[in-house]
């Protein structure tokens, strides 16, 4: 996927051996951010703000096909559960959860999860969330002020314990 420029970014579709023969989605324009692809790669959800606010959409690959609303009220920053059956979003104060089945897709069940008062992003590619591939536990970012803060990455933090029990042992 390609994102263009400018207010209104246009989604292009590349083989991954030829990004430099990007195409725009079949079968028409697809003004949006924050592109994603289904796990089993049949999907595409993204965020789009054609209407007065945000809402995330969902788009068959490798297209054409019929352009499918997920969010209602307003949403961003779709993530798909590892299995591909739900789409995660943000609406303005909800984390929801969106089951997608059928064919063609419909949306089965809509669910508010929590209050989402976690940072967000305003990049136009990335999201400020993930979720595990239990689909029970998310990965946010929390802001604690203003003030500049320092992130610190543990690698191999399950041989943690026995890193510091060989480290009281050596003289």
């Amino acid at each position: 996927l390609r994102i263009g420029t400018g207010p209104r970014a246009e989604i292009f579709i590349a083989p991954t051996n030829s990004l430099s023969s990007a195409q725009p989605y079949p079968g028409g324009r697809l003004s949006g951010l924050q592109p994603t692809v289904s796990p089993d790669g049949r999907f595409l959800a993204y965020t789009s703000s054609e209407s007065t606010r945000p809402e995330v959409f969902l788009v068959p690959l490798p297209g054409p096909g019929p352009r499918l609303q997920v969010s209602v009220e307003g949403g961003s920053d779709p993530v798909w559960s590892k299995r591909g059956s739900t789409l995660f979003f943000r609406s303005s104060s909800h984390a929801m959860a969106a089951e997608v089945g059928g064919t063609p897709p419909r949306v089965v069940k809509r669910e508010r999860l929590f209050a989402d008062i976690y940072r967000r992003n305003n990049a136009l590619t990335s999201n400020a969330w993930d979720v595990f591939a239990s689909g029970e536990e998310f990965l946010m970012l929390r802001e604690f002020g203003r003030e500049a803060r320092a992130l610190t990455m543990l690698v191999n933090w399950q041989q943690l314990p026995a890193m510091q029990k060989g480290a009281s042992e050596s003289p």
